[in-house]
């Protein structure tokens, strides 16, 4: 009895600290993450930026894909919509506001389904941060 709750205790702790170091076990609708890139790496308030993923076998939403791009932690400032696979063939060019704010931003799908997750962990979601800069 006592070694199975020392082992019992050594799975949770385990557990635990998978699911507090970033992406736990990846299950439940979405089994993968399409690594998302943008270039050109600082991005140019103003111009345009490329997005891009690597694949990740999912289904497209019947809607399609909603990219949606912001600064830091804030509302996203662009939204796109694509009927794009993440077949890793997946591009995306978006023209970023004049007047999109400097620093740090972010690229993210907002119509992922997380992987299920409770307050004690982390969700893994398809988003890349990004540094933007004035022209």
């Amino acid at each position: 009895m006592r070694m199975r709750r020392a082992a019992t205790a050594a799975a949770l702790a385990a557990l635990t600290a998978g699911l507090l170091s970033g992406c736990a076990l990846l299950s439940g609708p979405n089994p993968c993450l399409p690594g998302l890139a943008v270039t050109p790496s600082p991005a140019v308030a103003g111009e345009t930026i490329t997005v891009t993923a690597e694949k990740c076998d999912v289904a497209v939403p019947d809607e399609g894909w909603t990219v949606v791009l912001g600064h830091a932690e804030g509302a996203p400032i662009v939204t796109e919509s694509t009927s794009q696979a993440f077949d890793g063939t997946f591009e995306l060019t978006v023209e970023l506001p004049s007047d999109f704010p400097e620093g740090q931003a972010y690229v993210d799908i907002a119509n992922w389904v997380y992987v299920p997750c409770d307050d004690t962990g982390s969700c893994a979601s398809a988003d890349r941060p990004f540094d933007v800069i004035a022209p």
